[in-house]
């Protein structure tokens, strides 16, 4: 497994990854893609460094 810093490239994947995950079971989420939109604005704030 290879760790990187998380890049604002990366958001668009890691969304999709999150839905598809939460969305399943056993969470059964209603997670949505437009939903992650916001996390772009997070990129913006020069002390966010990601997880």
């Amino acid at each position: 497994m290879i760790f990187e810093p998380m890049q604002k490239e990366h958001l668009t994947e890691l969304a999709k990854m999150y839905v598809e995950a939460f969305n399943a079971p056993p969470w059964n989420d209603q997670w949505t893609i437009d939903w992650f939109q916001h996390l772009k604005y997070l990129f913006r704030f020069v002390s966010y460094a990601g997880a």
